[in-house]
């Protein structure tokens, strides 16, 4: 009798242990870990840890987060699925505290944070409300730095990894910074434009000594007026070098269309006046489809140079637009 109960025991311990094991695990996973603790030894395995995001950042298969914390800084990767089992995603922005388990990884030798589901990420205290500072008040001193600002976009212009915008308020002007997913995310990136009013959350950033506006995601920019650009139509046969300088609304069609190096085209269009080139930058050429017999009204600067003539320079995708062809009108 006594080996029978001996036996009943020993199963209860074990069927004990195999379900409290994981348990405690878990448990162990759950413990806040500094970040900067981690390193190339953890690859693999699963941690915990919280920290202030202080940048987003979209790319093709979810969004990545920079969490901080008093130790240093990690990358919180969401692919689409994870990001799908979120209850508030929009609270994932900018200033919020957040606790995540996932495993540890590295890419381009950036260590990184990878959880398995949406549930394995809670918001411990949601992102402050910030006050409006004025551009005016910004300064190199405010690097890293997290500001809400509203401003009129007064100019506009493509850089090799997205695009940048010129604010201004009545105390000073910043430049805006839009990289290219981030741009892409947008909801009506066409209303973000010259005499465009925006609010917008950022992080300060200083490049060449100079203060600017990082856009770390697509909802941290409202339009609150949309872009009213009024614009002269110009005919393309007269335009010379007295119109160097010159923001110009140009309407023809395509004749051809000359692939650059650097991945931007130029785009040969004519009308009963004349032709003239029309130059897309990289960015903007990745974002505009325009074919030989296309209609199309473009916005563009005049450069006026001896050695290459007259260009009209795109600055925006939005800034091109096709015309419908004369049998779908």
């Amino acid at each position: 009798m006594l080996g029978v109960t001996m036996r009943w025991l020993w199963l209860v311990w074990v069927c004990a242990a195999l379900v409290l094991s994981p348990a405690v695990a878990q448990a162990d996973v759950r413990t806040v870990t500094p970040v900067g603790q981690i390193g190339e030894q953890d690859k693999g395995t699963f941690v915990t840890v919280q920290g202030e995001i202080t940048a987003v950042r979209s790319f093709s298969r979810g969004v990545r987060y920079t969490l901080r914390d008093e130790s240093g800084a990690i990358t919180l990767v969401l692919f689409e699925r994870a990001l799908k089992q979120l209850l508030d995603p929009q609270s994932l922005r900018e200033g919020a505290v957040v606790r995540a388990t996932g495993k540890v990884d590295f890419y381009r030798k950036q260590k990184q944070i990878v959880p398995v589901r949406g549930t394995d990420v809670t918001v411990v205290a949601a992102a402050k409300s910030l006050a409006v500072t004025p551009l005016g008040e910004i300064s190199v001193d405010d690097d890293e730095k997290r500001v809400r600002v509203v401003g009129e976009v007064i100019d506009a212009w493509p850089f090799a990894s997205g695009f940048k915008f010129a604010l201004r308020d009545t105390s000073g002007e910043i430049t805006l910074t839009i990289f290219e997913q981030e741009y892409d995310a947008l909801c009506m990136p066409e209303a973000i434009n010259v005499g465009a009013i925006l609010t917008v959350t950022g992080r300060v950033n200083v490049f060449r000594n100079k203060p600017e506006l990082i856009l770390s995601s697509s909802s941290s920019v409202e339009v609150a007026q949309p872009a009213r650009r009024e614009v002269r139509q110009y005919a393309l046969g007269p335009l010379s070098g007295n119109d160097h300088n010159a923001v110009v609304r140009v309407v023809g069609r395509v004749y051809r269309v000359d692939p650059l190096e650097d991945g931007g085209r130029n785009v040969l269009l004519y009308d009963e006046t004349g032709v003239q080139i029309v130059h897309l930058p990289p960015t903007v050429a990745k974002r505009v489809t325009l074919v030989e017999g296309d209609a199309a009204a473009v916005i563009g600067r005049v450069r006026a140079v001896r050695r290459r003539g007259i260009t009209i320079e795109v600055s925006l995708p939005s800034d091109v637009i096709k015309q419908p062809a004369a049998s779908e009108q």
